[in-house]
C-alpha cells in the first residue's frame, strides 16, 4: 500500500475553499484565532488526482508515504493570497485564543459552510495541527 498525505484540499465546493472565500470576501480586517499561524500545504483536487495517477505509473514502492501539496504556508498566508487573487486588500490579526463555540458561530455567520461545536472539538485536524510536508519522493 502507498500513502499520499495532503494538507488542506482547496477546491470549489470544499469546506476549506468556502471558509477562505467567505472570510476573505466579507472581512477587510480579520481577527482570527492562533490557528491561522498553522502551516499547511494547500492542494487542488485535480492535483490530488494527478498525484494518484502518477503514483500508480511511477512504481512507487509499497509502504511509501508521500506528502503532496504546494509550498508550505500558514493559513494566514492562504487567506491573504486568496485576497490578492480576488483583487482585495485584507489584514489578518492573530489573537491567542481558540474557542470552538465562538469559531463555529463566526464561521456560520460569515461563510456558507456550516459548522457545529462538535465539528471543532472532534475533528480539528484541518485547522490546528501542522500539515506541512515531510517527504516529497513522488
Amino acid at each position: 500500500m502507498r500513502v499520499l498525505l495532503t494538507g488542506t484540499i482547496i477546491d470549489s465546493g470544499s469546506a476549506s475553499f468556502e471558509i477562505i472565500r467567505g472570510l476573505t470576501a466579507k472581512l477587510p480586517v480579520m481577527v482570527a484565532p492562533r490557528w491561522v499561524r498553522t502551516r499547511t500545504q494547500p492542494i487542488g483536487i485535480a492535483d490530488v488526482l494527478a498525484y494518484l495517477k502518477a503514483g500508480l505509473s511511477l512504481g512507487v514502492p509499497d509502504g511509501a508515504v508521500v506528502d503532496i501539496g504546494a509550498e508550505p504556508m500558514s493559513f494566514r498566508e492562504l487567506l491573504l493570497g486568496a485576497a490578492r487573487v480576488m483583487g482585495l486588500r485584507r489584514h489578518v490579526v492573530s489573537v491567542p485564543l481558540f474557542s470552538p463555540r465562538l469559531s463555529s458561530y463566526w464561521l456560520n455567520l460569515m461563510t456558507p459552510a456550516t459548522f457545529s461545536r462538535m465539528t471543532w472539538t472532534k475533528s480539528p485536524a484541518g485547522f490546528r495541527p501542522e500539515t506541512a510536508r515531510r517527504s516529497d519522493r513522488l
